[in-house]
């Protein structure tokens, strides 16, 4: 049963590489991990990655899937030909049940999917009795060929001490390490041809 489980894992532990994509605008959908607590000093991990990624933090603090589907997704031009999710904390620590969920991210990813452009999502980091989330995020990323960010890559900053004022918001050590790890996940994209 345990090897069973495991191999059933197995696919959701590879950090995804993105092929060379010509150096794409970065959009970014997210919450407060992303758009940071508003402090006036704080430069945010998108503003953090390398000079050659043009990056749009569409992000807002407290965001949920329903807002990101209301505010953030109609930001998104037609030429934006990467997005970079990272939604659904304040969802799941917010009390929105994991059905309502799954409406709200499917009909975020419908917005947002269209042919020629990657999406790419961070997997949530689930307290117990919550499979639920994750389970609707892997269903709907095979749905619209999203590419999931293991959730492990999100645990390894949040994990950090120094990374993190609360154990969820970012300090400036957590912005630069949540930068070093989306790099290594979108860097292919600005590798030449």
């Amino acid at each position: 049963m345990w090897l069973g489980i495991m191999l059933l894992e197995l696919p959701y532990q590879f950090t995804p590489r993105l092929a060379p994509g010509g150096s794409p605008s970065l959009y970014v959908i997210g919450d407060s991990i992303t758009a940071g607590m508003g402090g006036t000093e704080e430069s945010t991990w998108p503003e953090l990655l390398p000079e050659k990624v043009e990056a749009h933090n569409l992000a807002r603090t407290g965001a949920t899937t329903a807002m990101a589907v209301a505010s953030q997704a109609s930001q998104v031009p037609p030429t934006g030909k990467l997005v970079l999710i990272e939604i659904g904390g304040n969802d799941l620590l917010g009390g929105t049940s994991a059905a309502q969920f799954r409406d709200d991210l499917d009909k975020l990813l419908a917005t947002i999917s269209q042919e020629n452009r990657t999406l790419v999502m961070f997997e949530l980091p689930l307290p117990p009795l919550c499979n639920a989330y994750g389970r609707a995020q892997r269903e709907l990323a095979a749905k619209y060929n999203v590419r999931l960010i293991p959730k492990r890559v999100l645990i390894s900053v949040l994990a950090d001490r120094q990374a993190t004022s609360d154990t969820i918001h970012l300090t400036e050590h957590g912005h630069l390490k949540m930068a070093d790890a989306v790099w290594r996940v979108i860097g292919g994209a600005y590798a030449a041809r």
